[in-house]
């Protein structure tokens, strides 16, 4: 994802050493929000669904500076909306999933499966939801776009211009 939202920041004209502090910022920011999170949840753990409310607060937050991002035309806009976005992000997995499958567990070792469980979880969902998902939505694009012309460019014959018929 962060190929893409270089080309959206250099089509928004932004510098590239404002795309760099952007960057930068944003690695802060995430590492900066999770623990906070983390301490989010443990603060407000003895509230009724207290941990779900910061999850909560985190996905509403996070929705809501990502889209303000996507609008914003200025540096100082985009700079802060995006590090919001990435300081609140981190709020869900560590205030709420992850103690809660900690929870559930009887003794140490069903702890340790159910935590490294949702790990595997988090990260194969992340790997699928992002890239990939971009992958399969261009390529189904692409044979739709195929199917619809009668001819193609391949990459064998694009150099020489000849029109491949299928």
């Amino acid at each position: 994802m962060m190929s893409f939202l270089l080309l959206l920041f250099e089509w928004r004209g932004l510098s590239r050493e404002q795309i760099v502090t952007i960057q930068f910022t944003q690695g802060i920011s995430a590492t900066v929000g999770t623990p906070l999170g983390g301490f989010l949840g443990d603060r407000f753990a003895h509230l009724p669904r207290g941990r779900i409310y910061v999850a909560l607060t985190s996905v509403i937050l996070g929705t809501i500076s990502f889209g303000l991002f996507l609008f914003s035309t200025a540096y100082k806009s985009i700079f802060f909306w995006f590090n919001l976005f990435h300081l609140v992000a981190g709020w869900t997995t560590a205030a709420a999933n992850r103690p809660i499958c900690a929870q559930m567990a009887h003794n140490p070792s069903e702890r340790a499966q159910i935590v490294s469980l949702w790990l595997l979880l988090e990260k194969v969902s992340v790997l699928y939801c992002t890239s990939n998902s971009i992958f399969i939505f261009t390529y189904m694009s692409m044979y739709w776009l195929r199917r619809k012309t009668s001819t193609v460019t391949r990459p064998s014959s694009f150099f020489s211009g000849q029109k491949v018929f299928l």
